[in-house]
């Protein structure tokens, strides 16, 4: 299948990363790191990158003067409340999810409901069930974006583009390419966020450098949450490993070991057991008992463990999924699912660490959401262009607050 590419100059690639790290790093140069407040006089607009009015710090104003990072943290407060989620957008589409597979997913219960949309799909395939087919393949794309399985979901919505186009599904072909329009929308808006914690960290490290640790603290504290809600371990363990050196400059012992121990369980968890074991000789010389160093030796074993097992368990995953499409390819599309199935089963043994175990930079996640704009648009053009034409009103309200979304 023929995937989506989109190709620049080599000119104007680093024409958009430039501006984008200037953007995104708050024009760092001409910052106080210790206010974060804008020194220099271009003023930029974060939704389309271009110069704004004219302003100085120095200009007297009536007005009681305000962070800016005080404000874009209640704009992404405000952003993340108003986003329409996987969720909502689930229960509106044309191949919405049943009653019982809802309540389901309500509950938790969301491999029970990957499993029995499998099933269906290969049984679709079985009885050459096309309407079907896409439906459940739909299902399964929409269920994989809830659960933020971002590649999954994009495999899924080229093989249901492709049933729905061929099928003469209008409605079903928008409601793909909505998904696929949130889609994207969402793997930018995890770059943005995973940019502003990655520039938290930066600005809690210099102050903890000058002996602010009270005023690092929370903004670490946070960029470690987001870090760690975006499967961003290996930044997470920066930010703990930053708490453990403010902690201890605070002396505050007890605090500086905890964060020290959360830092060593992740990299564990993703196979970086020397820089673990080089941190739990750091804490150990602040006074870590030896039964406590005994014990998380035990766990960085069972974490590394762990770890290993699911790399296996991605490789026979692949393996599967190379035996899917053999089969696809051989006209055996029924035996072709067995093995999508068991390629599923396999990703669900594999732990976090190491589903996540390569990063990706901030700078290379905000030049290549960039693209995720130009797709989102693109997808959404299309979802609400079909859905004008089919009368389907409450769904193109839905792509146009998707549109809103976007920048």
């Amino acid at each position: 299948m023929v995937k989506r590419r989109h190709i620049e100059s080599a000119g104007a690639a680093v024409l958009t990363v430039l501006l984008i790290t200037l953007v995104h790093q708050k024009l760092v140069r001409d910052d106080d790191p210790a206010t974060g407040e804008r020194t220099n006089a271009t003023a930029f607009n974060d939704n389309d990158l271009t110069p704004g009015h004219s302003t100085t710090t120095s200009q007297a104003t009536d007005q009681p003067s305000t962070n800016p990072r005080d404000e874009l943290q209640a704009r992404r407060d405000f952003d993340k409340a108003q986003r329409i989620t996987a969720r909502t957008l689930s229960q509106h589409l044309p191949f919405k999810l049943s009653t019982d597979h809802d309540n389901l997913l309500a509950t938790g219960e969301t491999d029970q409901v990957t499993n029995e949309l499998l099933e269906t799909a290969a049984l679709a395939v079985r009885d050459g069930r096309d309407d079907l087919l896409g439906r459940s393949i739909a299902q399964l794309a929409s269920l994989a974006l809830i659960e933020g399985q971002f590649e999954a979901a994009e495999v899924y919505l080229d093989e249901a583009t492709d049933i729905f186009e061929l099928a003469e599904d209008d409605l079903g072909t928008a409601g793909v390419e909505l998904l696929r329009g949130q889609l994207n929308i969402e793997r930018r808006w995890r770059a943005r966020e995973a940019a502003y914690a990655q520039e938290d960290m930066q600005l809690a490290g210099w102050k903890i450098a000058k002996g602010r640790v009270p005023e690092a603290i929370p903004a670490l504290q946070s960029a470690v949450e987001t870090n760690l809600e975006l499967g961003r371990l290996a930044a997470a363990a920066a930010g703990y490993e930053l708490l453990y050196r403010g902690y201890l400059r605070e002396n505050r012992r007890s605090e500086a070991i905890g964060s020290a121990i959360e830092a060593v369980r992740l990299h564990a968890s993703s196979d970086r057991m020397n820089r673990a074991t080089r941190l739990l000789d750091d804490i150990e010389a602040l006074g870590l008992d030896a039964g406590t160093r005994y014990q998380i030796n035990d766990e960085l074993r069972m974490r590394q463990e762990e770890y290993q097992t699911s790399v296996r368990q991605l490789g026979q995953a692949r393996d599967y999924d190379q035996l899917y499409h053999h089969y696809v390819n051989e006209g055996d599309p029924f035996r072709a699912w067995q093995f999508r199935i068991k390629s599923h089963d396999s990703l669900t043994q594999v732990s976090k660490g190491a589903m996540h175990r390569r990063q990706t930079g901030v700078i290379a996640l905000l030049y290549n959401s960039n693209d995720n704009i130009r797709q989102a648009n693109r997808s959404l053009d299309q979802a609400s262009q079909l859905f004008t034409q089919n009368a389907a009103e409450e769904l193109k309200a839905f792509s146009d607050a998707l549109r809103a979304e976007i920048y």
